[in-house]
């Protein structure tokens, strides 16, 4: 991020270290995305990263659409589109609540738990090999800053916490 000059012709960097931070993480996140597409895209049975992120819930414990939706901020609509090609594609297994007839109970087949396993450790295997490329100071620090960060944002944007 700069600063305006006053019309010199030429931008100032800010100064401040957490404004530069999350300015280093938006340059950054689309790359990570892209590593993580890349990766997803080539397993045995390929996954978009909403797919995944929806087996991960699934596999934590969401039971819900509704639930997913709040959890990753994302729209009700946008999850329950990338349900449905799950369900289809036999990954999640979608019934009635017996509690709520209006609401559906998600779960994992064992095709989904497996995907959601292999795509787990894949995304960690990018992960590691692009860590082993970092100077050995650099992870506990950033660690802690991006959790920071994550938190910030979670606070601007939504009560609801997002992993996403």
């Amino acid at each position: 991020m700069t600063q305006d000059d006053g019309g010199a012709g030429r931008a100032e960097p800010l100064t401040d270290p957490s404004v530069e931070l999350v300015r280093a993480m938006l340059r950054v996140a689309p790359r990570l995305m892209r590593l993580e597409a890349q990766v997803l895209s080539e397993l045995p049975t390929p996954l978009t990263h909403r797919q995944f992120r929806i087996l991960a819930r699934i596999g934590d414990g969401a039971t819900s659409p509704t639930s997913i939706s709040r959890r990753s901020n994302v729209s009700l609509a946008a999850i329950a589109e990338s349900i449905g090609v799950l369900v289809e594609r036999g990954l999640i297994d979608r019934r009635p609540d017996v509690a709520d007839g209006r609401a559906h109970r998600l779960t994992l087949t064992a095709s989904g738990r497996r995907s959601w396993q292999a795509a787990e450790r894949a995304v960690v295997s990018i992960c590691a090999d692009v860590a082993t490329r970092l100077p050995p100071s650099v992870p506990t620090a950033s660690t802690h800053a991006v959790e920071q960060v994550r938190l910030a944002i979670d606070a601007r944007s939504d009560p609801v916490t997002s992993e996403d």
